[in-house]
């Protein structure tokens, strides 16, 4: 039964997601998949409250994600002060609707990835029980958290689509050691900075395929 919950809301929330498309930066559409992230996540966290997570949080770690979070909000406006439009990147593939930095997208993003980690956290603890048998847990998360990563081959070009595959598999086994030690904060940052880090480089690097 916890098998089907987690992959009915992965389904539910991704497939308007995924088939999605943001030419003008909806903010529309953007309200309403989002919503159906912080229902799944809800959901998701009704089911984890049970078990025995290990949590770490300090008022370090706090503001470190706020400032986080604060960096992601303002990049799509220090991109467009200080950054180059990618005009190639966006002319060669016109639904890389990320590297544009519009808020809406960049908004819905942010939620994507805070609904990510809590299916992390469940598929690792209810799922895997990972607090008893951590290395077993720690193999299939991995399997499985990059096996759902070829996904992308279907919605984005192969090479971001191949990127993100192989980058999946290191960063499962870091996720799944720092998750089993408490810092769930800390994936759900690491998370982030990747996706400013990536998609901020369109805007500052020599211009990208």
């Amino acid at each position: 039964m916890n098998w089907i919950l987690l992959i009915v809301l992965i389904v539910v929330t991704n497939l308007p997601y995924k088939r999605s498309h943001f030419p003008q930066g909806s903010w529309i559409e953007t309200r309403a998949i989002t919503l159906t992230f912080l229902v799944g996540a809800l959901i998701l966290l009704i089911g984890i409250h049970p078990y025995p997570v290990p949590v770490i949080m300090t008022s370090g770690l706090g503001t470190l994600f706020g400032v986080l979070t604060i960096i992601w909000y303002a990049l799509p406006t220090v991109v467009r002060r200080y950054g180059r439009y990618p005009k190639q990147a966006l002319h060669n593939k016109p639904k890389r609707f990320l590297v544009r930095m519009q808020y809406p997208v960049w908004t819905l993003k942010y939620f994507e990835v805070l609904f990510q980690q809590v299916c992390f956290v469940y598929l690792f603890f209810v799922l895997l029980n990972g607090t008893h048998h951590r290395g077993t847990a720690l193999l299939w998360f991995t399997v499985l958290v990059s096996g759902v990563h070829l996904v992308n081959f279907r919605y984005r070009e192969r090479f971001i689509a191949g990127l993100f595959f192989l980058l999946s598999i290191p960063m499962a086994i870091l996720f799944g050691n720092l998750l089993f030690e408490g810092y769930v904060i800390v994936t759900i940052m690491i998370h982030l900075l990747f996706y400013i880090l990536f998609y901020g480089s369109y805007w500052f690097a020599s211009e990208k395929i």
